[in-house]
């Protein structure tokens, strides 16, 4: 892209590369990535996307740049991946394809997180999520070794997760089989199992 400007429809990226520059990207309709990328490719750049859903290609940038999305982001099928850039998903996340997180650099900061039956979440390298939401988890969760903060209030953990290391500076129940295997930092955390 070469300017700031917003896209009053939908965006449909199945290949190649759309770059936000150091430009603002809104889109007011849902954004869908099958192939290709959505790049961050300028620090300064930021897309700010209503709804976004992956089923293949990637998020990722050769600068860190803002990747906001308002609603909801979407794994329905395939493997896509998130890679360098700032997300924030104020609403929810649904797995039920593959999603990868690749790459150590910039923020991840997430509503509700669903890892639906058949879903996997893999984080490949050490990064730090923050969680403002639910988790729950009824597919594959693979945390890595980075720090999973939970910062909602009055929020519930379920379904079975091993995660290396907590930090709950909100407040949930523990209804899950929740495994932590080096570190849990909490005086917020009840648990039910």
């Amino acid at each position: 892209a070469g300017a700031t400007f917003t896209c009053n429809g939908n965006l449909n990226i199945t290949s190649g590369t759309f770059a936000s520059g150091a430009f603002t990207i809104t889109v007011s309709g849902a954004t869908s990535i099958s192939g290709g990328t959505l790049s961050t490719s300028n620090a300064a750049g930021i897309f700010n996307l209503q709804s976004l859903s992956l089923t293949g290609g990637s998020v990722a940038g050769s600068a860190t740049g803002a990747v906001n999305v308002a609603t909801t982001l979407s794994v329905p099928s395939g493997a896509p991946t998130i890679g360098r850039c700032n997300l924030t998903v104020t609403g929810a996340t649904s797995i039920t394809g593959s999603l990868t997180f690749n790459n150590v650099t910039g923020t991840k900061v997430l509503g509700d997180v669903t890892v639906n039956g058949g879903g996997t979440w893999s984080s490949t390298v050490v990064l730090p999520f923050k969680i403002n939401g639910n988790l729950s988890n009824s597919g594959t969760f693979t945390s890595n070794t980075g720090v999973y903060t939970l910062a909602g209030a009055s929020k519930t953990i379920s379904g079975t997760l091993s995660i290396n290391s907590i930090t709950v500076t909100g407040s949930y129940s523990n209804n899950a089989t929740l495994t932590v295997t080096t570190d849990r930092k909490s005086t917020r955390l009840n648990s039910s199992h």
